[in-house]
């Protein structure tokens, strides 16, 4: 019967949360990414209900909640559309290449 051994990790290999090293800075873009979408967001929505005298355009406080978040589902339901796109209309070689489109 054979067996397979696994060699042991070296102490001087180091992980994120058993991930390999290079996660550690796309989790902390990501973080910061979705940190910075929400907090715009925020400030959007100040921005738009706040008084004209204010700074702000003095757009009704629920009209503005609404913009606001028909701009962020617009934002997730973008992604679908871009992905049908690519995966129906221009194809996978074309979407994944370096070149432009011919």
């Amino acid at each position: 019967m054979a067996t397979t051994e696994t060699a042991p990790a070296s102490e001087g290999n180091r992980t994120f949360f058993g991930q390999p090293p290079l996660l550690a800075n796309l989790f902390g873009v990501e973080l910061w990414e979705r940190f910075s979408f929400y907090g715009m967001q925020g400030i959007l929505l100040i921005y738009l209900y706040y008084a004209g005298a204010d700074g702000g355009l003095g757009v009704n406080r629920d009209t503005a909640t609404s913009i606001v978040g028909a701009y962020g589902g617009m934002v997730y339901l973008s992604t679908v559309l871009g992905a049908w796109l690519a995966d129906r209309l221009f194809g996978a070689e074309r979407v994944l290449s370096t070149a432009p489109f011919s």
